[in-house]
């Protein structure tokens, strides 16, 4: 994904922190834990992580593909909310399976997460842990994960065609009759739909299909 840095990076520096919010339940809240102790809007970053993850991206132009890799967490079994943090994550009160992990890099201990940068964004897909680590396993997530494609066709076996993204309605009209100096084109935002048939001057055309 593209990445664009805050102006907090401009200082070059090499002291930078990294970022792991484990969100956990209806994934409004989260725990932090960090490589070392920092405090980021007001909340707490335990510095537990004992691994530097490898995060990775790979694009292959020939067939129009790309991958992210999963990431792997090893965290010292700190004390937390008094008990270890084995039994906070695995088997506690909070739900943290399958909730988002964000990973953030802080440059120079800044204290907003706006001047932070967000590198990667996954689930939380497996736990594990001993007397003095919990493994975390982090599947990463796409903006396309679990999004299927609708393949609606009509009985000539043209596909409808899809378009994504939000539209604002257009509340302009083709005034009847046609102004001579009126081009419709001009006042609304269209996308090239496909042709069904065609009979004398008449176009008949796919609209876009409707989904949620």
């Amino acid at each position: 994904m593209a990445l664009t840095l805050p102006s907090s990076f401009n200082n070059h520096s090499n002291k930078r922190n990294w970022l792991f919010q484990l969100h956990y339940d209806n994934e409004s809240n989260f725990t932090g834990v960090a490589f070392y102790d920092t405090v980021v809007e007001s909340i707490q970053y335990y510095g537990s992580v004992l691994n530097k993850p490898s995060i990775r991206e790979s694009i292959d132009l020939t067939n129009s593909t790309s991958k992210t890799s999963n990431v792997s967490l090893s965290l010292a079994n700190f004390k937390y909310l008094g008990d270890d943090f084995s039994a906070e994550i695995f088997g506690g009160t909070r739900d943290y399976i399958n909730r988002v992990v964000k990973v953030y890099i802080q440059p120079e201990d800044v204290t907003g997460i706006s001047d932070c940068l967000l590198i990667y964004t996954g689930k939380l897909s497996k736990v594990s842990h001993d007397i003095g680590r919990v493994k975390l396993s982090i599947n990463a997530q796409r903006p396309w994960d679990g999004v299927e494609i609708p393949q609606v066709k009509t009985d000539k076996n043209n596909y409808y065609p899809i378009a994504y993204g939000n539209f604002t309605p257009n509340s302009a009209a083709v005034a009847d009759p046609p102004l001579s100096n009126d081009d419709f084109r001009n006042r609304k935002t269209l996308y090239p739909i496909p042709v069904e048939e065609r009979r004398g001057d008449t176009l008949f055309a796919l609209t876009g299909t409707a989904s949620s």
